[in-house]
């Protein structure tokens, strides 16, 4: 063969069997420059620190501050709607929806009754009827299987005086296999009041039947 072409054969067997090109390796997670960068949104504005959050949550899906975020988002979308919808910017509306579309049945009960619980009644007290009743049946759907969220829906039922919707919320918390025993007694003045139509008593001895459980 001519020389150029065993030069080059050689020079190829050569390369490919030197060392191998080092991989690209991702830098080490420091949790606590996560944890700091979340927190640090809390001095921006509330439009500007809902951007930031979902930027966030965005770009770390396996970072440890995830959860931290993901409640400072809930909470900020909520503030952000209430504070659009004081100005008279309906928008605030969607801020609230998207509050309760960020939560999952896994947030702290803090969270739940400080927050989340209370959108319908806010959306309610501002001429929001329509996106009220959209806002605690979203919340129905998102926590069916926790009979005090439930609860606190049919409370809000109550007091906008729907007792068709609190008796069904109530009739639903009474099949719950995560109540108590059934002999307890508030249960059958719960399912009692149910058939005699009176809604805020049912859900007056349903949560009574709540705290005698956490309580056990």
């Amino acid at each position: 063969k001519p020389a150029s072409t065993i030069a080059n054969a050689t020079t190829t067997r050569a390369t490919s069997s030197g060392p191998t090109a080092k991989k690209n390796t991702a830098p080490p997670v420091d949790d606590d420059a996560e944890s700091e960068e979340v927190e640090l949104t809390l001095t921006l504005p509330l439009d500007k620190r809902a951007l930031k959050l979902k930027e966030f949550l965005a770009t770390h899906p396996n970072s440890k501050a995830r959860p931290r975020a993901t409640e400072l988002l809930i909470s900020t979308h909520a503030g952000l709607g209430d504070q659009k919808l004081k100005n008279g910017d309906r928008t605030g509306v969607d801020d609230l929806l998207n509050a309760i579309d960020e939560a999952d049945p896994t947030i702290s009960d803090q969270l739940f009754s400080g927050v989340v619980s209370q959108i319908p009644s806010n959306l309610y007290l501002r001429n929001e009827q329509s996106a009220a009743f959209k806002a605690a049946q979203a919340i129905e759907t998102k926590f069916g299987s926790d009979p005090r969220r439930l609860l606190a829906m049919a409370s809000f039922y109550v007091a906008v005086e729907r007792g068709d919707e609190a008796a069904r919320v109530a009739e639903q918390v009474l099949g719950l296999e995560r109540l108590p025993h059934r002999a307890d007694p508030q249960l059958a003045v719960a399912e009692l009041a149910l058939g005699a139509g009176d809604a805020r008593r049912a859900v007056a001895a349903s949560l009574t039947v709540l705290g005698d459980l956490a309580q056990a």
